[in-house]
């Protein structure tokens, strides 16, 4: 047991560690793509881990993390990275297997699917993730965009609304008031 905790904890600081360069990422001129936040022995130091400490939740999901921030702009990019954003959903079904509760799992693994063009398979993601708690207010947010991604406004709006209301002071609140405003208008 001592050494599954010593490995995940690993996990958790590698992630860190990746989240942490995050702020440090240059602003990208258009057209221009970021480097990855991991390096492939990272990547390989967090799948030895998961695969090691295979019932502990955190593993996986920070594998899943790790893969799919590897791969967030993939809908834009190809069917490559959708693939990548696939290899992070099956590293969140692994933690969901495990810890079928838990919210932030749930989130993460649609929005995933999202990335990886299934919307239908995100949209039931997100839906189990806002029955488990419906102040979650990211899975809201995520619900929205592959809602609106459907081509399902009215409900769209709805989650956006609902987005808003548990989060009013989000980095992104104004920009998301003005696509419900946009929305509602019928504009793009």
């Amino acid at each position: 047991m001592k050494k599954a905790i010593g490995v995940v904890t690993g996990i958790v600081f590698i992630f860190s560690l990746m989240n942490g360069c995050q702020d440090q990422q240059p602003k990208m001129k258009q057209g221009q793509q970021l480097a990855p936040l991991i390096t492939p022995d990272q990547l390989r130091q967090l799948e030895e881990a998961a695969k090691s400490s295979p019932k502990e939740p955190a593993g996986w999901i920070a594998l899943g993390n790790a893969l799919y921030d590897m791969n967030q702009c993939a809908r834009r990019m190809g069917p490559q990275q959708q693939s990548g954003c696939l290899s992070a959903a099956n590293a969140y079904q692994k933690a969901l297997e495990l810890d079928p509760n838990n919210v932030n799992a749930l989130v993460d693994m649609g929005t995933a699917l999202w990335a990886g063009g299934q919307l239908e398979k995100a949209l039931t993601e997100h839906r189990k993730a806002i029955k488990l708690d419906p102040n979650q207010p990211h899975a809201h947010m995520n619900a929205g965009i592959t809602l609106s991604d459907l081509g399902r406004t009215k409900e769209a709006i709805k989650e956006f609304e609902e987005y808003l209301r548990l989060s009013p002071n989000a980095q992104n609140a104004a920009d998301v008031r003005k696509m419900v405003d946009n929305m509602k208008a019928g504009r793009k």
